[in-house]
């Protein structure tokens, strides 16, 4: 064998040495470094926790804020599809206030020309006030003619006087002690019907079968509601001989 290399044989001598000083010198972990670390693994997996339970609130959020718009969506068409309905029905309702305007005004119309018919079919008729029930038979017209035209006189009277119809007023007959019912008369002129209220109005009422009768114009009821509502001043009328 060759000589060794006195510098080799130097290091060879020496690295027992140098591995020791190796172990000895080798850092160790100390028993705070571990718990440390068990700490910080314990926060490490905290916060994965956290994070993965934050991610599930999130994602609730995110759905129940889909749901709310969802449904607040829903509620934005429901208010429109309730506003075009309102509008609508407030169109409907101002059109059928405008007809019922003009449908009120036709009735009104219609009730003064229908009043105003009746009247003037009235306008031969007058009423008898106080006529003793039955004392007329059964022909009123033939009981009340010759009293008319006797009260009156054939000068009077038109040639061709004559009592076209009569009867009392539909009610019930009454009860004992009860004024009788009027009776309502038709004349066949005018002229006749207006000399018998003057005369009943100058010289009325008359003694007829011991009771005593008067004779008024057979108005309409609202004529009679509205001479009604003046009576107090045609009595003070009265009252002053005017």
């Amino acid at each position: 064998m060759g000589k060794q290399c006195p510098k080799l044989l130097e290091w060879r001598v020496a690295s027992p040495n140098i591995k020791q000083r190796a172990k000895t010198t080798t850092p160790r972990r100390a028993p705070q470094q571990l718990q440390m670390q068990d700490t910080l693994q314990k926060i490490l997996e905290a916060i994965e926790d956290s994070k993965n339970s934050l991610q599930e609130e999130i994602w609730k959020v995110s759905t129940e804020r889909g749901l709310l718009r969802t449904d607040h969506q829903k509620l934005v068409e429901r208010v429109d599809n309730a506003e075009k309905e309102l509008n609508e029905m407030d169109t409907s309702h101002r059109a059928q206030q405008t007809q019922l305007g003009h449908l009120t005004d036709r009735v009104q119309r219609m009730e003064h020309r229908a009043g105003d018919a009746e009247g003037h079919s009235r306008r031969n008729n007058f009423q008898i006030v106080g006529l003793l029930e039955g004392v007329e038979g059964s022909d009123i017209v033939a009981y009340l003619e010759p009293w008319m035209k006797g009260l009156m006189g054939p000068q009077q009277l038109m040639p061709f006087f004559a009592l076209e119809r009569a009867h009392r007023l539909l009610t019930r007959p009454p009860t004992t002690g009860r004024p009788p019912r009027p009776v309502v008369a038709n004349l066949l002129h005018c002229k006749d019907r207006d000399l018998l209220l003057q005369r009943a109005h100058e010289e009325g009422p008359f003694d007829v079968e011991n009771s005593r009768v008067s004779m008024y114009s057979d108005y309409t009821a609202a004529v009679q509601a509205k001479r009604a509502s003046y009576t107090d001043v045609r009595k003070a009328l009265r009252t002053e001989g005017i």
